[in-house]
């Protein structure tokens, strides 16, 4: 655990949650619902690219251990911020009634953001764990 090997499970479920986002967005879309223009779905997606892109370098690349330290951290934080929007998109399209968003996927959307909050606190204490181990080898040399 102590190479920073840690990330392939929760970065491969945060790129199945972003895929499902993408999904229900685009079903929307082709439904003509107008409760996904605003900027909280476009930051969302903003995000989720943003996002990508952090997972494709931190498992493509061969990085050192504080380059891709530094990049997991940023990807919680950047995680952390989809689930805040993705909770408040959702209370939005509740409290706006909005019928045509209505569907399995939109409730998949809220157990998932549920899930990606394991999966982050799962890295984070992965993450922690690593970096102590590191020290600790770093103290016994």
């Amino acid at each position: 655990m102590g190479n920073l090997n840690i990330t392939r499970k929760p970065l491969i479920s945060q790129i199945i949650f972003m895929s499902l986002y993408f999904y229900y967005i685009y079903d929307l879309q082709k439904k003509h619902c107008k409760c996904i223009d605003n900027d909280i779905n476009y930051l969302i997606q903003k995000l989720y690219i943003l996002q990508l892109i952090l997972l494709v370098i931190i498992t493509l690349m061969k990085l050192n251990k504080e380059i891709r330290l530094g990049l997991l951290v940023i990807n919680i934080i950047v995680t952390l911020y989809i689930i805040i929007n993705i909770y408040k998109f959702v209370n939005y399209m509740e409290k706006d009634n909005c019928d045509c968003a209505e569907s399995i996927s939109k409730t998949l959307i809220k157990y998932t953001n549920i899930l990606n909050i394991i999966m982050v606190f799962y890295l984070f204490i992965e993450l922690v764990y690593d970096v102590m181990i590191s020290l600790n080898k770093k103290i016994h040399k």
